[in-house]
Formats: structure tokens, sequence, C-alpha cells
């Protein structure tokens, strides 16, 4: 290889400082444009009711209707642990988000270097890119599931395509494997449905892809 080819110092170097790099512009982005949306005060209401014991309600007020105002119960469900520990869910959906939105980048940058086998450059080329995205790091806050669905969906895609660990071994311990892995995305893609109520349009868009992906790979 030459000085400057995929396996060269430089790119070895970069494959190593990708994911701090991007985890610190996503930081940067956040720091800049953080925000609530007033969407999300919907979101905070049921989850503090439900949480303070009067159940996922919206209004307390006496004889009021039960309405189910919200469209992300695992969202809600979260921000309402939140709040029986004590955070509010102004503060938690952000610090929530944030991670949510980091934890993807930690997953793009595995999948370019493991599943995709890029050399470092790529890696970080990639992994910089979605970190440097404006909508990625603007709606890694905003207090809606937008990054806990991000991730969930990228998680379901990686397990749906993923390798089976022993896949040179025998037959019996790859299709162990493949169950494994075939439950796990079916626990990420049943938690991407309560996250937002489209989401089992996109599990089957997932499945689709990872169908044809698999089968070009044969």
């Amino acid at each position: 290889m030459t000085a400057g080819g995929p396996d060269s110092p430089a790119a070895r170097l970069a494959g190593r400082v990708a994911l701090p790099l991007a985890l610190a512009v996503l930081g940067l982005v956040v720091w800049r444009s953080a925000f609530l949306i007033d969407d999300a005060f919907i979101s905070f209401r049921y989850a503090a009711h439900w949480a303070d014991g009067h159940g996922l309600v919206y209004d307390l007020a006496p004889h009021a209707e039960t309405v189910e105002g919200y469209s992300n119960f695992l969202w809600v469900a979260l921000l309402a642990l939140g709040r029986a520990a004590g955070v509010a869910p102004e503060s938690f959906a952000n610090v929530l988000s944030v991670l949510c939105a980091a934890g993807t980048l930690v997953l793009v940058q595995r999948f370019l270097a493991r599943r995709l086998a890029l050399d470092g450059s790529s890696v970080l080329l990639g992994t910089l890119a979605l970190a440097a995205y404006p909508v990625f790091g603007v709606w890694a806050t905003g207090g809606l599931e937008t990054a806990l669905f991000g991730l969930l969906l990228f998680g379901a895609w990686t397990l749906l395509v993923a390798e089976p660990a022993d896949s040179d071994g025998d037959g019996v311990s790859s299709r162990s494997s493949e169950t494994r892995l075939g439950l796990l995305a079916g626990l990420v893609g049943g938690a991407l449905i309560l996250t937002r109520v489209e989401g089992f349009l996109w599990i089957g868009g997932l499945w689709l892809a990872a169908f044809v992906a698999l089968r070009r790979d044969l």
C-alpha cells in the first residue's frame, strides 16, 4: 500500500478518532442549537401526570374527558420514569435525546467500520457527515422523540443485516446466532412502533430493504 492508502498510519488514525471527533461535533451543534419545541409540552404534561399518579391524562379537572393526545407512548413512558426519579420532563427530554443521538453515532461508526469494512478515512468522513448534518444535530434536542426514533430505526437495521458472530462455524451455531439477532431486531422494532405510530411502516420498509440487501450478498 502507498503511504496514503487505506492501510496507512494516517487512515488508521482517522478510524480511531472518527467517533470522538464526531461526538465533539455533535456536542458543539447541541450547545449552539439546543431548544424545546412547544409540541413537546403535550408529552411533558402526560408524563408528569402519569408519574404523579393521575394516570395518562392531560386534564386534571373533575370529570374531564380522557383523551389520548399523544402518539409517542414509549417517549412519554421514559419521561414519566424520569419525573418519578425527580427529573423534570423538560430537562430529561433533552438529556435523553442527546444520548440517543450520540448512540446513533456510535452505531453508524461501528456499522461503517465493521459491517461495511471501510477504511479509517471513509469511516471518519461518514461519521462526521452525520454529526455535522444540521437536521441531525438540531433534533438531538427539541423535547420530542425524534432522536430516540432515529436510534431505534438504525439499530433495527444493523440487527437485520448483521452477520452472525459464528457464521463461519457449524450450521447449528449459525442458526442460533441468527435467531438471537432476529429476536433482538424484533424487540427493537417493537420499541420503534411504540415510539411513533408510523413505526410499523418503517419496520416493513426496513425488512424489505434488509431482505434485498442480504439476497445480493448470497
